[in-house]
């Protein structure tokens, strides 16, 4: 896939704003990389997948060099399993129940409905009461 243009937006309100002349794109780095600390205890568990979280700012990452040496051990991950504490938002109620939605419209439809034809029949009942009480030429 080729892009003519990108746009690259930063909200970082802490640092000035990017000046960016040309950006040269290469790859994502997927890596997550860990400071060797003694109580760092095995296994480590990596969560992911929740579209709401704010992205993270790790002061770790600022004092990263671009070249790490010696090289960091590689890890491997294990097939996923279920976080067993995590229980999803609930949907909205229009997503819950989208049936009950068209049953409050088609209800206030019905309402709308029988109030015009009482209006109507009253209207047809003042006209004719009018009509009964002008004397004729």
């Amino acid at each position: 896939m080729t892009a003519r243009r990108l746009r690259l937006v930063v909200t970082d309100f802490r640092n000035q704003p990017l000046d960016v002349r040309s950006v040269t794109y290469s790859a994502p780095a997927r890596q997550v990389v860990f400071e060797p600390k003694p109580e760092l205890a095995q296994p480590l568990r990596l969560y992911f997948g929740n579209p709401k979280a704010a992205a993270p700012h790790y002061d770790f990452a600022e004092a990263l060099p671009a070249t790490l040496n010696p090289a960091p051990e590689r890890g491997s991950l294990e097939a996923p399993t279920r976080n067993p504490e995590y229980h999803p938002p609930l949907k909205p109620w229009t997503e819950r129940w989208p049936w009950l939605v068209y049953l409050v419209l088609g209800a206030a439809a019905a309402v709308l409905l029988g109030i015009l034809g009482a209006l109507g029949r009253e209207a047809v009942r003042r006209h004719d009461a009018a009509a009964a009480a002008t004397p004729t030429r």
